[in-house]
């Protein structure tokens, strides 16, 4: 399956392509961080979370083990389905469960994910879409 931004589908990430990603994000976690300020809340049995990836950062998610829905708003480029796509303006995709993406912002990108869930707090939340809760810069928050 391709990410063509037509479809609007984020599939799974194969193992082959998270072989790939991994010596990226390696040295992505070994660079100077900087802070990239998360908000999320749960309403309505939505969880929902939001952050603004400023112009010339690039970040790479956590594998995220659920299905979402993903909006993306802005200028970005996301890899996706062993490819990078560039995204400008306003993106909704559905995306399946055991992926991972590398953004990389050439404007301020606004990035969103949601789910249903019956999780009665945020760090219930994040246990539940990832195993990876430690890379989560919300959790310093």
């Amino acid at each position: 399956m391709t990410c063509d931004v037509a479809i609007a589908e984020i599939p799974p990430t194969t193992a082959e392509e998270l072989a790939q990603l991994k010596p990226g994000i390696e040295k992505m976690m070994e660079a100077p961080q900087v802070e990239i300020k998360t908000k999320s809340f749960i309403h309505a049995g939505i969880y929902c979370r939001t952050c603004v990836v400023p112009k010339g950062v690039a970040l790479a998610g956590a594998l995220i083990k659920i299905p979402t829905v993903v909006t993306v708003s802005g200028d970005a480029a996301m890899t996706c389905a062993g490819k990078t796509v560039r995204l400008k303006g306003t993106h909704i995709f559905r995306a399946s469960a055991g992926r991972r993406q590398i953004f990389v912002a050439y404007e301020d990108t606004v990035i969103s994910m949601a789910f249903a869930t019956s999780a009665k707090t945020l760090l219930e939340a994040e246990a539940e879409f990832t195993d990876e809760t430690d890379l989560l810069m919300s959790r310093g928050e």
